[in-house]
């Protein structure tokens, strides 16, 4: 059993072991299948795990700014917040490397984009890290996305056997 709150602080806390199976927050139910088939095949040489990772380095205890209009209602200002820090849905660390994990049921355009945004943040956020290109878990991937990825040298791990569940957004475009 994990030592902290899903949502530590990485990389000062310890992370999860990549044997850990549990409900990740945040993750989709099809994503957390994905993660965890993927952690299955590829999750040796993973030394530890950071699930729901804030881009910008600062725990879900400490409030950053927030609009003016927010200030006196806490209620909506930490959904405010909560909803507008970018995370990613996983960190795996190996050896002395960090990788960004990614997962989708249907990986399209925007998905480039999102790991190119958390590519960047990942860099200026901890640049005393070595952070490998970021690594995309996917039940399918349209022909334009696979190539753009590839083109920006990230991998792409196509998981078709991995059943989607069908409370997935657009989970009928996976069959």
């Amino acid at each position: 059993m994990p030592r902290h709150r899903y949502n530590s602080l990485f990389p000062h806390q310890p992370g999860w072991a990549p044997t850990w199976r549990g409900r990740v927050p945040r993750l989709i139910p099809t994503e957390r299948t994905l993660l965890f088939a993927w952690l299955d095949r590829h999750g040796v040489a993973i030394d530890e795990l950071w699930y729901d990772v804030r881009m910008d380095g600062i725990p879900d205890d400490e409030p950053e700014a927030s609009p003016d209009e927010l200030v006196d209602q806490p209620a909506l200002m930490r959904n405010w917040w909560l909803q507008t820090a970018r995370r990613c849905d996983a960190i795996a660390r190996t050896g002395a490397f960090y990788t960004i994990l990614e997962m989708r049921a249907r990986a399209d355009a925007p998905t480039v984009g999102e790991l190119e945004i958390y590519d960047r943040l990942s860099r200026t956020e901890w640049p005393e890290l070595r952070f490998t290109l970021p690594t995309l878990i996917c039940h399918t991937i349209n022909a334009t996305t696979r190539r753009a990825l590839e083109l920006r040298g990230m991998t792409i791990h196509t998981l078709p056997d991995v059943p989607v569940h069908p409370s997935t957004p657009l989970a009928h475009l996976t069959r």
